[in-house]
């Protein structure tokens, strides 16, 4: 084993992304536990060490979704850096549950940078889609993260409108949006819960995204008014066309 920690350690030093004089190298040259090195390889830890770099007292978050070889499918991987402190597996499943994910197993690292008495715990997930569907990460990744991130920051709420990051690359302020007007239509009296509102959103992203076109459509102040009804116009009638075609499927 310390043959090969040195090895390992001698090869992250080494790396192009690196190299040996860098002060990454000497932070992070003996940070990283057995159990790591035996799970990743040289290359994958400077790519973790420059989302590590990225934790400070302004931020003690940092997250990738990513595909490991034998990913495929539904199936991917998520890995949570936290700066200080583990985060329960508790509270991490229940924000992945209501991204439209299910946590399938996890392993949890020990990171021990030098010159520093922080330590930083790196939480790695396999998840899946809930619902079994293959997911394209690359068109997915980048809302996913973000819907996340908002969400561990306590700038988003954690609930089941998130799950229209999946559905639709929606942003999580498109999904704010979404919440509020669901949450709207409530105390107007409409009888149907935030659940059933969320699960018939999610269901039907693609009306969802023409609700959150609609409203942009409607209020977008750098368009005339000619310009915005004409627009609005033509959404409505998209949606239309797709709830048309919704409720034929459920005859």
């Amino acid at each position: 084993h310390t043959r090969f920690k040195c090895d390992w350690s001698s090869d992250v030093c080494s790396s192009d992304l690196l190299g040996a004089a860098s002060p990454d190298a000497r932070r992070y040259a003996a940070a990283f536990s057995a159990g790591y090195m035996e799970a990743f390889g040289a290359a994958t830890a400077c790519e973790d060490i420059a989302l590590m770099n990225r934790l400070g007292a302004a931020r003690a978050h940092a997250l990738h979704f990513y595909l490991s070889d034998s990913d495929a499918g539904a199936r991917l991987h998520l890995k949570v850096f936290l700066l200080g402190r583990p985060m329960p597996l508790s509270e991490r499943v229940p924000m992945l549950e209501h991204m439209g994910f299910r946590v399938v197993s996890e392993r949890t690292f020990d990171i021990a940078p030098a010159y520093t008495e922080a330590r930083i715990w790196l939480h790695d997930m396999m998840i899946e889609t809930a619902d079994g569907a293959a997911i394209d990460l690359a068109a997915r990744r980048d809302r996913l993260e973000e819907t996340l991130m908002a969400v561990l920051l306590g700038e988003a709420e954690s609930d089941g409108y998130n799950a229209l990051s999946l559905a639709n690359g929606a942003s999580w302020r498109d999904i704010t949006l979404l919440r509020a007007l669901s949450r709207y239509l409530r105390q107007a009296g409409v009888v149907f819960n935030q659940t059933y509102m969320w699960q018939t959103l999610v269901r039907n992203a693609d009306v969802a995204g023409k609700l959150v076109e609609l409203f942009y459509a409607r209020f977008d102040p750098a368009k005339t008014p000619d310009a915005r009804a004409g627009e609005q116009a033509d959404i409505r009638a998209a949606i239309e066309a797709m709830l048309a075609e919704i409720g034929r499927a459920h005859v």
